[in-house]
């Protein structure tokens, strides 16, 4: 695991879900994975054949050349916003979708390895996203120190944009969020503002503060 860099807060340690309350400390990574993967096998309908993840060259944590061999990238907001991604290949769709977002100060190189999906990906039949926020954090509130983005509009942007390329492939009902302390706050400040988007949310380390945008009522977690 690369060494964790500083964060813009102190940093959160838990398990949070969108509509649960409860927070479970310290919980395992190998359990976020069954969790998500619990999601994906209830809901299964078809087999799918799976390829390896192409190898991205990795720079310092948090910086993102969107120019580099693996990295798909598209001019959103006037910004060139750039992602990794893995689609299934070799059988009939529609497979889930799955979004995992990096946490404060590293890329979705890195995320894609510690998270535990890139692995997964290969013997489950599902497609991954893995976008990159900018200068290596997402706004995942309107903490002035997370910048100005339109986080929630990119990554919704991004989504769309994947359904619409590959509508034989993937499940417009199966598209899922998970994430990684910043990357965890971002994913359920976007399952409470597009829920018509994303049907469940599932992340580790993070929980939005009370007030926050997307904070459960009374608190977060």
């Amino acid at each position: 695991r690369p060494p964790k860099p500083a964060t813009a807060r102190p940093p959160t340690a838990g398990f949070a879900a969108s509509g649960t309350r409860g927070r479970m400390r310290h919980f395992p990574r190998v359990a976020r994975a069954a969790t998500l993967l619990a999601c994906l096998a209830a809901t299964s309908r078809r087999s799918t054949t799976t390829q390896a993840l192409p190898v991205v060259a990795e720079t310092a944590p948090g910086s993102v050349d969107c120019r580099a061999p693996g990295l798909q990238t598209m001019f959103f907001q006037g910004i060139e916003r750039c992602w990794e991604a893995h689609w299934p290949e070799g059988g009939p769709g529609p497979v889930p979708l799955v979004v995992d977002l990096h946490g404060y100060g590293y890329n979705s190189t890195t995320q894609r390895r510690w998270s535990g999906f890139e692995a997964l990906a290969r013997t489950t039949p599902f497609a991954g996203l893995w976008p990159n926020g900018l200068g290596g954090q997402w706004r995942s509130s309107d903490d002035p120190h997370l910048g100005a983005a339109d986080d929630v509009a990119f990554v919704g942007a991004l989504v769309a944009r994947a359904l619409q390329e590959r509508p034989a492939l993937l499940d417009p009902a199966r598209v899922y969020l998970t994430g990684h302390s910043n990357g965890c706050w971002m994913a359920q400040r976007l399952a409470a503002e597009a829920p018509q988007r994303f049907t469940a949310s599932a992340c580790v380390s993070g929980f939005l503060y009370p007030g926050e945008r997307g904070a459960p009522k009374g608190g977060g977690g």
